[in-house]
């Protein structure tokens, strides 16, 4: 390694860089001999000489070209073995021997010298030794004339500086002086010629144009704008603090910056210092090792001094190249932190004057330092494989026209002819790759390649003789196998090709010409037979082989590292290909959507492999025979787990992730005959013509972020062209702009397929084809980064699980999964950074290092959380945080401390699909079989609750993060949940200030210590935020300063915003109402760019604007910073000032203004829909819906239940008085902003029917949504089906949230107009009817018909239903009405009320029926509602409570209802004598008891049991024998309830189980009949082992699995019904239900009371599975079953790890348990012990007592004596 630089300056003289490199100390090891140091290393010349300069008299001038020695003394210094060894470390590997040979020039014997230095080669094989050991020879050998000064002359005259003596203290000095001294041959270890030195060249700025001067001489003039290229609203800035943060930043990122500017050294440094918190090095600078730096880089910085003073410059490298090394490992690892990183600078000419003093040097050429070929390669591992060069050369295939010239040329130094015998075996390939190396290493004039014709006996000159390939049909891939890579440095880029000439087919090698780019090829080793020796650079002399001399490598050397001349003319290809590159946009690619078409790829094409690797979106592939001998039969291998491959036929893939990209193949698939459409374009187009719509909609989706670059490869067949053309018709109906690129081999030359292409050229606006072969653009490439093969990830999980690629990927689609090792750290020089300005905290941020601050709750949160996985309890945690409190971030850094115990995963949507969710969590857990935690951020309660409840079958922890906008005071933990304040305590403040302290000095830490002290005092409270802002903006001192400053308005009116001011307030509204990010793209045409353009904060944005702006490149979005800083931004946008406001809601004035910056949103995203036609699952349409329409829940934890408000917030915030509604003049403008979305139509008819009550004209809303939502629908209706398999076999499922919605609001309309003619009565405010019900009036039919209309949408609404939506809809809505109707007629009817009014003679039946079904419909429709909410004994909502209060409210008199229905039958008659009956004795319940259906049949007298059963059996009977197919699902549960609370004893197989299918036949969809089946079976198995029941059992069982998926609110996990103790072996009794069994101990998975234990049965099995924690099975034995796996035995599942029965010792174990029967597992065992067996005393027979038995039986079997049993193991 080479010194280190000190940070400490010291003054220099003129002459003098700045730079000074203090040596560090040397060491040696252990025993005295040398060691290499690591830490020391030749500091190699760069365009400057090296001066050596003491640190006593630091006044030596150093100009010339040679170094000398300053500071000695004269004074003798003994040649200690220390020294020595300091010597032989700073010596380079290839001077030692010139140097060993100039110090025993006073030994006589120069063949003496020559057999010393063999013997050291020989004997030491680490170059440092070998020099050591040199010098040792030398002392000993010359004894009293080997001195000091002599060894200083010698490395003098042969390295051009002397290594520094560490205990001299002397400093190194770069100097500028003598800039162009070095010459290129000192790398063959020659000292370099003099020659006449050009002046060089400067460069001055005169505040207008910059001029180039070469001595007194102005060679060019170029205008500029200006040296600062930093702007504000007055003009060019010249602010300090304004530069030294644009110049940070083109540090950190030189490409990144157009900014043409200096600054003086010592103040860069300072404010590097400030706002990074560390030292400025030099590998700072570059962010990473020099080697990437000067490939990759297209400016650099320089280093200069001027007047005394140093100054860091960064300019553009086009007065001079930085060429990399060809070895840069021998440079050192660490070469990066030195000055020989940069150019320096000489001291300016005095001839070039400067106006403004701006003065800096041309850049002289220079590369590190390369090794000699000819000194041994001794350092590196033998192992090591060929280091290829970074940039490699397109070597095209010889053609037969390039051939023939060949076959007329002599052999010679560019060309070689080879028998076909020449080149086979071991012995050929040493031949061939000889050749190769020869070839590539000699030198020739212009760009021409070299060859080796194989097939040819050569001549003297021709004609040859021409023999021919023997056998033909060899690959490149062959002859780049025989080159011997491990024997030489560098493989040179050859092609090998076959072509015809004479009738024969010969082989030619093309060898590239390497000039320019390409490295010298050296030996490695020395060859077997002599061909070559170790270090030997082979090259052709003429005809002949020869091994290259010193003085033949400085040619050599020379042109491989010279540039061509730009006056070269260019290859058409390369122009081509740089076209291409430059359409395709790569440096932006993940910024752009790319879509592949292509047609078929001859296997054979080298690289071809290359296009699978590319970011591909999608592929759509016209090659029916691809995967056999195309381009996909080249891909799969590498990509298969990142691709799906699907047809036209196949459905539509309705979720993808961002690696994961589709196959398509539009033509079908060989192998898949029925998806082949091989006819013409007109017969293919009809077939696949709406697969490709549905996949060009996905497209579009896809793209909406990003724009789409479309490329065609059209390699293949002519004839279909103009399928083609078909295709991309298609695709070019997206609405977003599209970038069209099309590569051929060349345009066709038929008239047919040119006017093709031409009409595709002229419809699709493309300029040009580009005529480019396949090979090279395959070649070129696989040169990009993008392309690079994908990096083998770990996919490891906690319980040694390690998943497919395919099933990560697909589990990617909608988590984030934190697998263990997957996050690396290659570069962690900008990790934090995005963080603390506000984003969010990544995965690898977290494994690089603590960039975030424990708060006070996270023990809290964590603990909860652990105690839930290491018990399997699954529940959901929520943690409610303040708005920019860190809830994400405390949230994220809980799952990374977890991840490596338990399975942890994010949901990513924007809005969750429980359903796609569970599918993943359901494979995850399946396979780790832990319990899973799964992380949900923002995402709406009843969503969390849906996934959790479909969730049951697995173990799952929620851990549920909530915003919150009320206080809450003092309270941090409450059960499961956490509050989390955006307000710091004094110890989060300590750890936020250490955290932050990191990236700041100075002053600014002083202000965090401030903000400390402030919180410790109580005297200001602090805020998170606060810290980001104080360290990353010098200037802060307030959230209303800092946004005023940077905002910088001008003026308060709205319409003065500039474009980007505009964009912030836009990102602010969505970031404040929304929490949202928004696509970069959808600010297109405020900065006017182009659809197919990409819009970057970089490029749109000004320097204030990116201080607000955080921006996602990944997904390419942009969002604000902070929560404040976005409430601000609005404050100061909408008023302008800010009144102090402690709930962080924005002002009255402000929301004065809101509204209409709220319509200018809506008109620009308007704007933009109309232009790209987005489809409502936009995301700027969820956008728009989460800011207008959405509406928050207010539970924070506080109470039990929080209704939702009743608009938006945003329009919640928005003042609305009586005489104007600014709130429905907001919403009638989004709604004309999206005429043709039904939602924002929907909600338009909502806001008229809550604010203005206008029933028609909310009425006229509401239904034109509901047709243009239905018109959706019918017009997509195949797409929808190829979206969903399931749905089209189905029949089609009327899932639609959409449609819900409209028909709940239609329902709830109809009720507000029963309301307009009869008044509120209990739903109003006076709580009275307008009018008495009499039989004149007829407002009643009115009512009626309105109920009616209402009593339709509502059951529209529940059929419409879709899951994650609110069980409460259609339900409650009806519910309310018809008790309404009915509530009016009780209290308004005077001849006798409800019942009066349905005895009544004159009542018209359309009326009478309606009423007299209320109440019927009522009860089944709350016991329904009932059945959908939570079953484990949770309180219910206050709208259920409500409405039971009001049913009992209104039907208190059972009495007269049963005289009403007395001698009615049928199905509705019974139902409603049933409700008759349970509303009869529901008062006897305690009104703080839950009426439960248990709990009202336990209140019935036996009679009443007796008639309820009988009612309830002839409501089966009679929907049997009449077919009428109705879901009795309800009723058959309370039956099943009811014959086992009354005497009579009802027999399984007798009378229960032919009930139960009849049941069955009448309900063919209802799950609880299906459930009653299995368990009656299974039951009757156990009790009787009757092989038919258990056949049964187990074919019932597979339909429950898969009828399982499909059970929407039901608790599969929950078992209703459990195993008896009953003696009644065969009765119903024999089933307890859970209703009997009291409380649930979620903890212990058991029933709390014990005495309820005695009335289950204890039942004997058998472990056959306990190799998983959470999942194992028991054959049960309990009455002689078999315990086997076969399908005759009968299987429990259990939880081993609860029962301590998990691992392998305890397969086989007897057990003893309890069984329940749940939908999810069938069968399951609970408090499962194993069996303990006792030996009697008496007759010492084993007795086996059971501890589930109480007491535990204690008698021996067979003697009938006590067995006695310890206490301790009892």
């Amino acid at each position: 390694m080479e010194p280190q630089a000190k940070s400490k300056h010291k003054a220099l003289k003129k002459g003098q860089a700045e730079w000074q490199i203090v040596p560090p100390k040397k060491r040696n090891s252990p025993k005295g001999s040398p060691v290499p140091s690591p830490s020391m290393k030749p500091l190699p010349l760069r365009a400057g000489s090296l001066d050596i300069a003491s640190s006593s008299d630091s006044s030596d001038q150093h100009t010339g070209s040679s170094a000398t020695v300053s500071g000695r003394n004269g004074r003798q210094r003994s040649l200690t073995d220390v020294y020595l060894q300091d010597i032989a470390e700073e010596m380079h590997s290839s001077k030692w021997k010139p140097i060993f040979r100039y110090l025993m020039s006073a030994y006589d014997g120069k063949s003496s010298v020559d057999v010393m230095i063999g013997d050291i080669e020989e004997n030491f094989q680490i170059a440092v030794e070998r020099r050591f050991q040199a010098l040792k020879k030398w002392v000993s050998t010359i004894e009293e004339a080997a001195t000091r000064e002599i060894l200083e002359e010698a490395c003098d005259r042969y390295m051009y500086k002397c290594p520094f003596d560490a205990d001299e203290g002397s400093y190194l000095i770069v100097s500028g002086a003598g800039a162009a001294s070095k010459s290129k041959q000192e790398e063959t270890g020659a000292r370099p010629k003099e020659r006449v030195l050009k002046p060089q060249a400067c460069v001055t700025w005169d505040g207008q144009e910059l001029s180039i001067h070469r001595g007194a001489e102005i060679e060019t003039t170029v205008p500029l704008k200006g040296i600062i290229d930093i702007y504000t609203e007055e003009g060019r800035t010249s602010d300090h603090a304004t530069i030294a943060e644009a110049m940070l930043t083109s540090i950190i990122n030189p490409n990144q910056s157009d900014l043409k500017y200096r600054m003086e050294l010592q103040e860069l440094r300072d404010r590097f210092h400030m706002k990074f918190g560390k030292k400025l090095l030099f590998r700072e600078l570059v962010v990473g090792g020099i080697e990437p730096f000067v490939k990759d880089k297209t400016k650099c910085l320089k280093l200069i001094q001027q007047e005394g003073k140093k100054y860091v410059v960064q300019i553009h490298t086009g007065g001079g190249k930085i060429v990399p090394s060809t070895d840069v490992s021998d440079a050192g690892s660490d070469i990066e932190s030195e000055i020989e990183t940069y150019q320096t600078a000489s001291e300016p000419s005095s001839t070039c004057s400067s106006p403004s003093g701006f003065v800096y040097q041309e850049e002289i050429p220079w590369q590190l330092p390369k090794r000699s070929p000819r000194a041994p390669n001794n350092r590196g591992d033998s192992t090591k494989s060929l280091c290829k060069t970074p940039d490699r050369k397109y070597c095209p295939r010889v053609e037969a026209d390039e051939l023939r010239p060949l076959m007329e040329k002599c052999k010679g130094s560019h060309l070689i002819f080879r028998t076909e015998d020449e080149y086979v075996g071991e012995e050929g390939s040493r031949v061939f790759t000889k050749d190769v190396v020869a070839l590539w290493n000699t030198p020739r004039k212009g760009k021409d390649d070299a060859y080796i014709v194989v097939g040819v006996k050569a001549y003297s000159s021709p004609p040859h003789d021409l023999q021919g390939l023997k056998q033909v049909g060899r690959i490149n891939e062959d002859y780049q196998e025989k080159f011997m890579n491990q024997s030489f440095s560098y493989k040179p880029q050859f092609c090998y090709s076959e072509a015809g000439y004479s009738d024969k087919i010969y082989g030619v090698v093309r060898i590239a010409n390497g000039k320019g780019y390409g490295d010298v090829c050296y030996a490695k080793d020395t060859c077997i037979n002599g061909e070559w020796s170790q270090n030997d650079i082979l090259f052709r002399d003429g005809n002949t082989f020869a091994c290259a001399t010193r003085k033949d490598q400085g040619p050599i050397y020379r042109w491989f590292n010279k540039r061509n001349s730009s006056g070269t003319p260019r290859d058409a290809m390369d122009s081509n290909w740089e076209e291409f590159i430059h359409l395709m946009d790569v440096e932006n690619h993940q910024r752009r959507s790319y879509c592949l078409l292509v047609s078929r790829c001859p296997s054979e094409t080298s690289e071809l492999s290359t296009l699978g690797n590319f970011p591909w979106i999608k592929i759509w592939d016209f090659d029916p025979d691809s995967r056999e001998s195309g381009l996909l039969s080249k891909c799969e291998a590498t990509i298969q787990d990142q691709i799906s491959i699907t047809t036209w036929k196949d459905p539509l893939q309705t979720s993808q992730s961002n690696s994961f990209r589709e196959w398509l193949f539009v033509r079908g698939l060989r192998s898949i005959e029925e998806s082949l459409v091989l006819g013409k374009v007109k017969e293919w187009g009809k077939l696949v013509g709406a697969s490709l719509d549905a996949h060009r909609d996905q497209i579009n989706r896809f793209c909406e972020k990003k724009p789409l670059t479309v490329v065609v490869l059209w390699y293949g067949s002519k004839d279909c062209l103009r399928h083609l053309h078909k295709a991309l018709g298609k695709i070019d109906e997206c609405p977003s702009g599209i970038k069209y690129v099309i590569c051929m081999q060349q345009t066709p030359d038929d008239e047919d397929s040119q006017g093709v292409v031409k009409e595709l050229c002229m419809q699709l606006e493309i300029s040009k084809v580009i005529e480019i072969p396949l090979e090279r653009l395959c070649f070129e490439m696989s040169m990009l980064p993008c392309c690079r093969k994908p990096s083998v990830r770990s996919h490891e999980l906690p319980g040694n699980t390690i998943l497919k690629s395919r099933d990560s990927e697909w589990l990617h689609q909608e988590l984030d999964i934190l697998f263990k090792g997957e996050f690396s750290t290659e570069d962690g020089s900008n990790y934090g950074e995005a963080f603390l300005k506000g984003g969010n905290l990544t995965w690898q941020e977290i494994e690089h290092g603590v960039y975030d601050a424990k708060r006070s709750v996270a023990s809290k949160l964590s603990a909860s959380l652990q105690k839930r996985l290491y018990k399997g309890l699954s529940g959901i945690v929520t943690l409610f945080h303040e708005p920019g409190a860190g809830g994400t971030t405390l949230a994220r850094r809980t799952l990374w401390d977890l991840h490596d115990d338990f399975p942890c995963a994010c949901a990513i949507s924007d809005v969750i699909d429980p359903s796609a969710i569970y599918q993943r969590l359901e494979m995850l857990y399946q396979c780790t079989h832990l319990p899973i935690l799964l992380l949900v951020d923002g995402q709406e309660s009843r969503l969390v609750k849906e996934l959790f409840e479909m969730s049951q079958n697995i173990h799952i922890i929620i851990l549920n993060v909530q915003r919150y906008r009320v206080e809450i005071r003092n309270k941090t933990s409450q059960g499961d949940k956490f509050w989390l304040k955006g307000e710091v305590d004094k110890n989060e403040a300590r750890r936020f200030s250490l955290v932050f302290s990191n990236k700041c000095s100075g002053d600014t830490k002083k202000r965090l210590e401030y903000m400390v002290q402030d919180v410790e005092e109580q005297v200001t409270p602090h805020y998170v935020y606060e810290f980001g802002l104080t360290v990353y903006d010098t200037a802060y001192v307030g959230l209303r300063s800092y946004v005023s400053g940077y905002l910088n308005l001008n003026s308060q009116s709205l319409e003065c915003l500039a474009s980007w001011q505009r964009a912030v307030g836009y990102l602010a509204l969505a970031f404040y109402y929304g929490h949202k990010s928004i696509p970069c793209q959808f600010f297109s045409i405020l900065f006017d760019k182009k659809e197919s353009e990409v819009v970057k904060a970089d490029d749109v944005l000004t320097h204030s604007g990116k201080q607000f702006v955080l921006e996602d490149v990944r997904n390419c979005t942009w969002r604000i910073t902070h929560h404040a800083v976005a409430q601000e931004i609005l404050e100061q946008i909408l008023y302008g000032r800010r009144k102090g406001n402690k709930y962080l809601r924005l002002s009255i004035e402000a929301c004065r203004n809101l509204k209409k910056f709220a319509k200018d949103f809506l008109t620009y995203a308007s704007e933009k829909q109309q232009k790209l036609k987005i489809d409502p699952s936009s995301s700027i349409m969820r956008i728009v819906r989460g800011i207008f329409i959405h509406r928050d829940y207010r539970d924070t934890g506080q109470d039990e239940y929080h209704k939702r408000d009743r608009l938006s917030r945003l329009l919640c915030d928005i003042p609305c008085s009586k005489s104007s509604s600014d709130q429905l003049e907001l919403m009638e403008h989004l709604a004309s902003c999206f005429p043709e979305d039904p939602t924002c139509i929907l909600h338009l008819g909502r806001a008229h029917l809550l604010i203005t009550q206008d029933l028609d004209l909310a009425k006229k809303y509401l239904v034109k949504a509901k047709d243009l939502r239905n018109r959706e629908r019918k017009a997509n209706q195949e797409k929808y089906d190829r979206m969903s398999g399931e749905k089209a076999s189905d029949g089609g499922s009327k899932d639609d949230s959409t449609l819900c919605t409209i028909y709940h609001n239609l329902g709830n309309l109809s009720h507000e107009q029963i309301k307009k003619h009869i008044g509120g009565g209990k739903l109003g405010d006076g709580k009275k009817y307008k009018c008495m019900l009499d039989e004149t009036s007829d407002i009643l039919v009115k009512v009626i018909r309105h109920a009616r209309t209402a009593v339709d949408h509502f059951t529209n609404c529940r059929q419409f239903r879709s899951k994650g939506m609110d069980a409460s809809y259609g339900f409650i809505g009806e519910i309310k009405m018809r008790l309404h109707v009915a509530d009016f007629v009780e209290k308004c009817y005077k001849q006798g009320g409800y019942y009066g009014f349905l005895s009544a003679e004159h009542s018209e039946s359309e009326l009478r029926d309606f009423v007299e079904s209320c109440f019927g419909c009522v009860e089944n429709l709350l016991r329904e509602y009932q059945d959908l909410m939570s079953p484990t004994g949770q309180a219910e909502t206050e709208e259920l409570d409500s409405c039971l209060n009001w049913f009992y409210a209104i039907f208190h008199d059972p009495e007269t209802a049963l005289k009403f229905w007395q001698g009615k039958e049928g199905v509705d008659s019974n139902r409603s004598k049933i409700a008759v009956y349970k509303l009869k004795h529901k008062r006897q319940l305690k009104a703080s008891t839950r009426r439960t259906p248990s709990q009202v049949l336990r209140c019935l007298t036996v009679e009443d049991m007796k008639t309820i059963i009988q009612l309830y059996e002839g409501l089966f009977h009679d929907a049997y024998m009449r077919s009428i197919h109705t879901d009795i699902s309800t009723d058959l549960k309370d039956w099943m309830l009811a014959i086992r609370l009354q005497p009579d004893i009802y027999s399984i197989a007798g009378k229960v189980l032919p009930q139960v299918e009849k049941c069955r036949a009448v309900s063919p969809s209802s799950d609880t009949a299906l459930y009653y089946l299995f368990v009656l079976n299974t039951t009757l198995a156990l009790l009787t082992q009757e092989k038919k029941y258990l056949a049964e059992s187990n074919r019932l069982r597979e339909q429950l699995k898969r009828a399982h998926s499909k059970i929407h609110r039901l608790h599969r996990k929950y078992a209703w019904e459990w195993l008896g103790a009953n003696k009644e072996d065969h009765s119903i009794r024999r089933l307890v239900h859970r209703s009997s069994l009291g409380d649930w101990d979620s903890e212990k998975r058991f029933w709390q009371d014990e005495s309820a234990h005695v009335k289950l049965q204890v039942c004997t099995g058998v472990i056959r599975d306990c190799k998983m924690p959470l999942h194992g099975h028991i054959g049960i034995t309990t009455g002689g079953l078999s315990a086997g796996h076969h399908n005759g035995s009968l299987q429990a599942v259990f939880v081993p790890k609860q029962y301590k029965l998990y691992g392998r010792n305890y397969l086989n174990a007897e057990v003893e348990f309890y069984i329940g029967f749940n939908i999810e597992h069938g069968v399951e065992a609970y408090s499962v012990l194993q069996r303990k067996k006792y030996q009697c005393n008496h007759c010492k027979s084993t007795v086996t007592v059971s501890r589930l038995v109480k007491p535990p039986t204690k008698i021996c079997h067979r003697c009938g004596r006590a067995i006695q049993v310890l206490p301790e193991t009892e």
